[in-house]
């Protein structure tokens, strides 16, 4: 097959598929990419081409910034694709995100080319991303922003021949009309590379190691450390924790950023807002922050965790999630969707109400007091992500029949 993929991001969340693509050596292969958006190491046998990054253009009415963006970002995009076409490339499928607009102009440059376009997130629907906590209620701005930024996505949903969404919620949220055209199909995760290590060993920036077996340890782990994704929440469960479980260890990875959500205020972080609202209510020296981690160091966090939390509001499934539950350790889910798509309470792990601190204490103290009850939801959350998640068995054979698909209708 001739592939042309398309990502401000390199290498992107189907990396698996490409790597196992590339490694056939039969494909031609090209990769776009903005350069100065997460560049990661290259992967042997694809061809990665860059586009000149876009000004960020700011316009006179805010809710039009993502989709006067999103046609810069589409005109850097045709000026590469260009080139390429010059050179002689013509894909037959071309692979890309739907919100950044890199796709608008694509299909003037490779008008036989079929487009598969990963579809991830819809606004403008009440009680997700905006509207579900009410700690920080929606305002008017907010609501109508929500509508217009989905302006590009609704050009590509029109322009796709298909579409693939992480997770059925992810899908439903996409108006029904369009529905038919998305196939849930995940990017999938290395249970291979990701497994449990009883003999796991997780340093501290101290220097001080942990394990397992040594002491109970908690963990708590997304991009961002904001509400979007429950820190406030876990945060909040700490006091509760600390008075039945004193000798309990915190590890949290994470920016000390907002990503998604809400911000902690000017010249503030989400970190030291909780900070000063805990106070002397939690012991700080047996809570870590270690920022953001690479894969490995990851895996041993995830690996040595007697409870790890995941807390959410409706939004994106995160990457984190599935990859401790595939490292087999017993996670604490908010019950939220997508959460509940792979955490079946007391089965693949334990539901709590995103709401309720003191739940998500009761939790934690439930799992580090039975540890045999934390094994069996580890070893079943590690089943369930290989049954349905993982990567070379079952993810990236459904995204190879849904690309034999398209191209057999590239003569059509």
């Amino acid at each position: 097959m001739r592939l042309l993929f398309v990502e401000s991001d390199y290498p992107p969340q189907w990396r698996s598929l490409l790597a196992t693509l590339a490694g056939e050596g039969r494909h031609t292969i090209v990769y776009l990419h903005d350069p100065f958006r997460n560049p990661g190491p290259d992967i042997a046998g694809i061809v990665v081409e860059a586009y000149e990054t876009p000004r960020r253009l700011k316009p006179e009415h805010p809710e039009a910034g993502d989709f006067v963006n999103a046609v810069a970002r589409a005109a850097a995009v045709r000026t590469a694709a260009e080139r390429l076409a010059r050179q002689g490339f013509s894909p037959e499928i071309i692979w890309a995100h739907h919100a950044y607009g890199e796709i608008l102009m694509l299909p003037e440059i490779f008008p036989r080319a079929k487009l598969l376009i990963f579809f991830e997130y819809f606004f403008d629907k009440p009680g997700a991303e905006v509207g579900f906590d009410p700690e920080f209620p929606a305002t008017p701005a907010q609501k109508r922003l929500g509508r217009f930024r989905n302006a590009a996505s609704l050009v590509t949903l029109q322009m796709a021949h298909a579409g693939v969404c992480p997770t059925r919620w992810q899908r439903d949220r996409f108006p029904r009309r369009y529905q038919d055209l998305l196939t849930v199909i995940h990017d999938g995760v290395d249970t291979t590379r990701i497994r449990p290590d009883p003999q796991a060993r997780f340093t501290l920036p101290d220097g001080r190691v942990l394990t397992r077996q040594q002491e109970p340890i908690v963990t708590f782990s997304v991009r961002g450390l904001e509400p979007l994704r429950g820190f406030h929440v876990f945060m909040r469960a700490l006091p509760h924790l600390f008075r039945q479980r004193p000798e309990a260890r915190i590890v949290i990875a994470g920016r000390d950023k907002a990503l998604y959500g809400p911000g902690a205020g000017p010249g503030q972080s989400w970190v030291g807002r909780m900070r000063d609202e805990l106070g002397r209510s939690v012991p700080w020296d047996r809570i870590h922050f270690v920022g953001s981690l690479p894969e490995e160091r990851l895996l041993a966090l995830h690996q040595v965790s007697s409870a790890h939390i995941y807390l959410t509001y409706p939004f994106v499934l995160s990457w984190s999630c599935l990859e401790a539950m595939a490292a087999g350790a017993p996670v604490i889910g908010s019950a939220t969707p997508p959460v509940e798509e792979v955490i079946r309470h007391e089965e693949t792990g334990l539901l709590v109400d995103f709401f309720d601190p003191e739940a998500v204490a009761n939790a934690i103290r439930l799992l580090l007091e039975n540890p045999e009850k934390g094994q069996q939801l580890g070893d079943k959350a590690r089943a369930f992500v290989r049954a349905n998640f993982d990567a070379a068995r079952v993810c990236i054979p459904r995204q190879r029949a849904l690309l034999e698909s398209l191209r057999s209708r590239t003569s059509q």
